[in-house]
């Protein structure tokens, strides 16, 4: 593996060489070397960047890449080499997919965050069940199979579970999800004191996307339960960190749809006011693509 390593330098083509990275990276992670295997992609992640204007499929390769870290389990990575695509259509998709792979790893609540993101109803509410349908299909075989059969454990399958999770990211996503379901089946009690315990997780959350994300999350969840007053609340703090967020990946020349999910929210709550003032700090062709959400 040293030596493909060594070798690598040698490939003349930057898209061959990411390839090889790429290849590289699967091979490591297989092996058990998952440090190597993330220099490895993120090398393939940068040669992208530097791929000459005439190419016209960086973020296409970069969603391959997203995919690939994703099927090894690389889920930070996969969601950072997400935040780096541009276009919006191949973005979307890109999105799709990956969050796709993310269910079929029984990553539910982590999947379920992408759905934002996907700018076609119609696709994301296709998303959505096909995630729903996953879930049935893992409980239906987790309860027909012993539990040393079931190869991937859903880190979230009910509420009690996100006691065991190690990490406030988790733990959080985990909550703000279950709290969204209760509050869809009518349980608003106890949808709102599950929110309020993701809400208070969320404080430890250290990544600002993800703490930004888990915000917006609660505060659909606490809008569905009948608790206005909550989700105001939660979607007032989620915004200046979703707006830090949008900020820092910007500067490395990324894409988030963190800021734009808080404006649909605004919008959809009649906040036109503050959708305004959110708008006022984008980026001009990103604050146009707001704007049309404003319209609607």
């Amino acid at each position: 593996m040293t030596e493909a390593a060594r070798l690598t330098g040698q490939v003349e083509s930057l898209r061959d060489r990411m390839v090889v990275l790429v290849r590289l990276a699967l091979a490591n992670w297989e092996s058990g070397d998952s440090t190597t295997a993330k220099t490895n992609f993120d090398e393939a992640l940068e040669l992208v960047d530097g791929l000459p204007p005439q190419e016209h499929f960086e973020d296409f390769y970069r969603q391959s890449i997203a995919e690939a870290r994703m099927e090894v389990g690389n889920v930070e990575g996969a969601d950072r080499t997400l935040g780096r695509i541009k276009d919006h259509s191949q973005r979307s998709e890109a999105f799709r997919t990956v969050g796709l792979l993310q269910a079929r790893r029984r990553d539910f609540a982590g999947a379920i965050l992408k759905a934002p993101a996907i700018q076609d109803a119609e696709d994301r509410d296709e998303f959505l069940q096909s995630i729903s349908e996953m879930q049935l299909e893992a409980s239906n075989r987790h309860k027909s199979q012993g539990e040393d059969e079931w190869f991937y454990a859903d880190p979230c399958p009910d509420i009690a579970a996100a006691d065991g999770l190690d990490t406030p990211d988790e733990k959080a996503g985990c909550l703000a999800y279950w709290g969204g379901q209760l509050a869809a089946e009518g349980q608003f009690g106890a949808a709102l004191e599950i929110l309020r315990r993701a809400h208070k997780e969320s404080d430890l959350i250290m990544d600002l996307t993800l703490r930004a994300y888990t915000l917006e999350e609660v505060a659909r969840g606490q809008a569905r339960a009948g608790s206005m007053n909550e989700a105001s609340r939660s979607l007032a703090e989620a915004k200046p960190i979703a707006l830090a967020a949008y900020r820092k990946i910007k500067l490395d020349n990324g894409w988030t749809s963190i800021v734009q999910n808080l404006v649909e929210l605004e919008v959809e709550w009649g906040d036109i006011e503050g959708a305004g003032s959110t708008l006022a700090q984008l980026e001009n062709g990103e604050k146009m693509n707001g704007l049309q959400l404003v319209a609607r």
